[in-house]
């Protein structure tokens, strides 16, 4: 299995992703050459390998060759190959959609750039339409995102993994005005992800990291158990003489089977966040009935639903006509997951047909928290009603996994992070 690991030691953000990417072995000409497939204007990228005494790292910096000046930029309705030049957020989706980029980069951007703008509207009560379009700032998410989902999609990981993030803490001075660190709508979509804070007066990480990191659904873990095939370390340069190197890439080979259940849980997180942001779709039940099947091939069907977003799945046993038994297939999911959940089961079963319906799902409010025990550190499902804990419930392989390592009993471990939780 080929794992592509965050290691945020010293946080994330756009610049600093496509250099440690570039040191992996993404080719600049590569990303070039997709970039154009947006059909806006050419772009080149400044690469630059920065040492501090201590690390190196690889600051990646966009070049607009193409394009008028930020100012113009902000100022102009002209059109630029055939596209209005950027005057709200609905042409940011336009030029995504209209572009030759493949379905993976075009729905993990527009996943991406939604969660910026819907953050930017809660934090500024406001309206979509109300919102202040600063066209050079969003030109340069357009870019930074692309680019760095052009990179993984390079790199194909079976899973991607991140650690616990740091963010900074203290405050920096913007414009006179004193601004704590991270900033309101970086700190909005960073809630229910693990944060550390152990560096003081830095921004460690922006809005548009803290995005990539939710939108990509990681696993978020501190443990590297894999073999490294290749390390890429991004860096940022603040000002002239001052540069920072704060993330670390690595590409891993593992054997592990993926865990279905702890898959499902980022998805369900994910959907969380999502559905706080105003941004969720409805949710659909996929249905199909197979009574000529190999029993072995559904914990495989099984894992690969759930990794390609199925947010739960199950088979009930049922008997079909002529008193054949048979198997039925649910997944729920939302809808922009449907068309290639749909394919997975055509490609996977024997069925010849499915079946599809809306449903209404009524849920708590809920959280991913993580709680310190004396076997080490767990992740923990919270539930809210009207803005109350009521229930939690530990991840049940997380605690097998510390069972097994300490040998004792499950439920020792179970209990143990149950009481680290306060109600």
């Amino acid at each position: 299995m080929r794992i592509l690991y965050f290691d945020c030691f010293g946080g994330i953000n756009g610049q600093m992703s496509l250099g440690a990417f570039i040191e992996l072995g993404v080719k600049k000409e590569y990303i070039i050459d997709h970039l154009a497939k947006l059909n806006m204007f050419r772009v080149n990228i400044n690469i630059e390998k920065l040492h501090n005494g201590h690390l190196s790292g690889t600051k990646a910096e966009f070049i607009r060759n193409d394009m008028v000046s930020e100012v113009e930029l902000h100022q102009s309705n002209e059109y630029l190959n055939g596209f209005k030049l950027l005057g709200n957020f609905e042409d940011i989706i336009r030029i995504i959609e209209s572009s030759e980029l493949n379905d993976y980069i075009k729905d993990k951007s527009k996943s991406i750039l939604s969660i910026l703008v819907n953050t930017e509207c809660k934090v500024n009560n406001k309206k979509i339409y109300d919102i202040e379009f600063n066209k050079a700032k969003w030109v340069n998410y357009l870019l930074n995102t692309v680019a760095i989902l052009i990179c993984i999609d390079y790199i194909k990981p079976d899973i991607i993994k991140c650690s616990k993030v740091e963010v900074g803490s203290g405050v920096m001075n913007v414009e006179g005005r004193a601004i704590p660190l991270p900033r309101q709508i970086t700190s909005e979509i960073l809630k229910g992800l693990p944060i550390k804070s152990e560096s003081y007066g830095i921004e460690t990480i922006d809005e548009l990291g803290a995005a990539i990191l939710l939108a990509l659904n990681m696993e978020f873990t501190n443990r590297k158990d894999f073999i490294i095939k290749s390390i890429g370390y991004g860096a940022v340069k603040s000002t002239e003489d001052n540069f920072y190197i704060g993330l670390r890439l690595f590409i891993g080979e593992c054997e592990d089977i993926i865990e279905s259940s702890n898959l499902q849980m980022q998805n369900e997180a994910a959907l969380l966040i999502k559905y706080e942001s105003g941004i969720i779709d409805k949710q659909y039940i996929l249905e199909c009935n197979i009574d000529d099947m190999n029993s072995e091939i559904y914990d495989f069907l099984m894992v690969r639903l759930i990794k390609n977003g199925a947010l739960d799945v199950y088979f009930t046993p049922i008997i079909m006509k002529k008193g054949r038994p048979a198997i039925k297939i649910s997944i729920l999911c939302i809808g922009e997951r449907m068309a290639e959940l749909q394919e997975i089961l055509f490609l996977e079963t024997t069925t010849f047909g499915l079946r599809s319906y809306e449903v209404e799902k009524n849920m708590l409010q809920r959280s991913f928290e993580k709680v310190n025990t004396i076997y080490g550190s767990i992740t923990v499902k919270v539930g809210y009603y009207k803005g109350k804990k009521i229930k939690c419930k530990p991840e049940f392989d997380e605690c097998r996994k510390l069972a097994e390592e300490f040998g004792i009993p499950i439920r020792d471990i179970y209990n143990e992070a149950l009481k680290n939780i306060e109600l």
